[in-house]
């Protein structure tokens, strides 16, 4: 097996929905360093008959909604219902003539501007639309009844990929989503030695890929990779989830290792404490918040370095 090329972190945030007064607001653009974590809508407030229906005397169950600017909302419904329709409106879905609308864009009067028609066949309930703040051409739906996640260009366009198993049953393996009903974006992090940080420099100069680092010099073996293949993916990953890249130096690395051994009974390898290290660099300086939920990669075994 190959030596991971770094290690990396996956911050994830904590999703805080709020009201505020006003019509939708555009979200904040792509890449701006003080936007929140995950801004998905922006602040809106309840317009009673804002929306315009498609069809005279009917509405639409709506069960998402995401703002893109003040004229551009993505709304996923369940099923169009008569106008004084009371009660749920799951059971409408079953009944015969029951129609959908699942994925419609409405401008800032609330008229459907328009209507994902060609994909209506790849849903089953769209639970939750989310856009990802520094990703200004995808979108995300939840498809909950059919056990999947999908990624739209935000024209609608394009299907750009699909999570869960295309046979739409439900599980709880790795191929399968059992109901999902909403997801968030982390952040990415990338931790890296100070004597090889190719990552590291090319995020902080802009780069879009890596120039290989010269004389690279680690006792972490995973992370001696002076010109690691997916750089270019890496970097877009960081930019595109408003993550960081950070080194540390080789007692660091050590003193992480430690830590992550006697904390967790992990035999942890220099990989990851390594990333540990950069953990509590970012934690220390307020960049984390101390009650952040964080995935810590740990990308070796500590045997490896012992034999």
């Amino acid at each position: 097996m190959r030596r991971a090329a770094c290690a990396v972190l996956i911050l994830l945030s904590i999703v805080l929905l709020s009201a505020a007064g006003g019509a939708p607001t555009a979200q904040t653009p792509a890449g701006d360093p003080n936007a929140p974590g995950v801004d998905m809508n922006g602040p809106y407030d309840p317009v009673p008959n804002w929306y315009k229906p498609i069809h005279p005397g009917t509405l639409q169950c709506g069960s998402g909604v995401a703002a893109e600017t003040p004229n551009r909302i993505y709304v996923v419904t369940e099923v169009e219902v008569p106008a004084n329709h009371q009660g749920a409106c799951t059971p409408e879905r079953y009944k015969p003539g029951a129609h959908s609308h699942n994925i419609l864009v409405l401008d800032s009067n609330g008229t459907v501007v328009e209507d994902w028609k060609q994909w209506d066949n790849l849903f089953g309930y769209g639970h939750a639309i989310r856009l990802n703040p520094y990703d200004p051409a995808h979108l995300w739906i939840v498809n909950r009844d059919v056990h999947q996640v999908q990624e739209f260009t935000r024209d609608g366009k394009q299907l750009v990929m699909t999570l869960g198993w295309a046979l739409r049953h439900p599980g709880n393996d790795e191929r399968h989503f059992n109901m999902p009903s909403d997801i968030a974006f982390p952040h990415m992090v990338v931790a890296q030695a100070d004597g090889c940080a190719p990552i590291v420099r090319a995020f902080a100069a802009g780069e879009t890929k890596a120039i290989p680092w010269e004389n690279p010099t680690t006792h972490a073996s995973g992370l001696r990779v002076p010109g690691p293949l997916g750089d270019r993916l890496i970097l877009r990953a960081l930019r595109e989830s408003n993550g960081e890249a950070h080194a540390v130096s080789e007692d660091a690395i050590r003193e992480g290792t430690l830590k992550l051994s006697r904390a967790s009974g992990v035999d942890a390898a220099p990989e990851g404490g390594c990333a540990l290290a950069v953990t509590e660099q970012l934690l220390a300086a307020g960049r984390i918040p101390r009650d952040a939920e964080v995935l810590v990669f740990n990308t070796g075994s500590g045997a490896s370095y012992r034999l």
